[in-house]
């Protein structure tokens, strides 16, 4: 059976609703049996950032320039250990995969247009690569793409939890 998507406008309040209040009872539940609503690492209240497109853009390029140092140990001490990493063509990994299967080669790079804001622990950084990128063997069309990184504040650091590569477009 195919489930269909309808706007959040004419869903009923119910249907709005149940989602919302299993969350609390799963979350508060993990709480009261001393489980942690994030079992990957003590995540404090993040520093309130005067400028989150500062902070963001030292947090993307630290992570393209330990990409293209070819440095899989400074990758893995940036990235969450729920990290997960979807490519323009649809592939996806954990943390875990993403690094067993050898980073892309990264050359003559550079970041533009990075946007970022932030809400309580998360950090949300939308920002253009420009860059001569060979991914699994295969040369990525040149171009600025634009990525989506989503960071979390956890054990006293910014950590990326998410990433989205999308594809180069022209403007």
């Amino acid at each position: 059976m195919m489930m269909q998507l309808q706007p959040r406008s004419s869903r009923s309040g119910l249907a709005v609703l149940v989602p919302a209040i299993l969350a609390v009872i799963l979350v508060a539940g993990g709480a009261v049996h001393g489980q942690s609503a994030s079992p990957a690492g003590d995540v404090a209240a993040a520093p309130v950032l005067e400028d989150p497109t500062a902070t963001g853009t030292q947090l993307v390029t630290a992570y393209v320039t330990a990409i293209a140092d070819g440095d899989s140990t400074e990758v893995g001490a940036l990235l969450a250990s729920g990290f997960q990493i979807v490519r323009a063509n649809g592939d996806h990994w954990d943390k875990e995969d993403y690094l067993a299967q050898g980073l892309p080669t990264i050359t003559d790079w550079s970041i533009t247009d990075v946007d970022a804001t932030q809400s309580g622990t998360a950090l949300t950084v939308y920002w253009m690569l420009t860059s001569t990128e060979v991914v699994d063997g295969t040369s990525q069309p040149s171009g600025a793409a634009p990525r989506l990184s989503s960071f979390v504040w956890q054990d006293g650091q910014w950590l990326l939890t998410s990433h989205a590569n999308f594809g180069a477009v022209s403007r």
